[in-house]
């Protein structure tokens, strides 16, 4: 017989989780967690690939993470990447940081700071088939 692959393990585990907790005596209000689950991608094509298994999905982001949601209400599906590996961080403008004054931790003087925004790709569906350099 073939080795288990990752999804299957994956789809097995779940079911497992699923039928033990459906099996025990629990009390139906006890405050059971969002079981929200994470494919964390390593590269843009393997990203590519997975979104475009998803079908329909929310496209988000947060300073650090591009993600494709699928809600299921009570928990979520994210597939996710850092944004670096697909989106073009650009330059936006800078920002004055505040002196401080010194307390536990030397006085630091007033500066400028670079301000940043990654500009992603519009369709997560085409990543499926690209190279994998890295964006500059």
């Amino acid at each position: 017989m073939s080795e288990e692959t990752n999804k299957q393990r994956f789809i097995r585990t779940l079911r497992e989780i699923a039928d033990y907790v459906e099996s025990r005596p629990f009390d139906d209000d006890l405050p059971f967690p969002y079981p929200d689950l994470y494919l964390i991608c390593d590269d843009k094509a393997e990203f590519g690939r997975a979104v475009a298994a998803a079908g329909s999905f929310e496209k988000t982001a947060t300073d650090k993470w591009l993600n494709a949601t699928i809600d299921f209400g009570f928990s979520k599906f994210q597939i996710t990447i850092r944004q670096e590996l697909i989106c073009k961080r650009v330059k936006v403008g800078t920002k004055t940081i505040p002196a401080t004054e010194e307390h536990t931790v030397p006085a630091e003087p007033e500066r400028m700071e670079d301000v940043y925004k990654y500009e992603c790709p519009d369709s997560f569906l085409a990543l499926k088939d690209v190279s994998e350099e890295v964006p500059a």
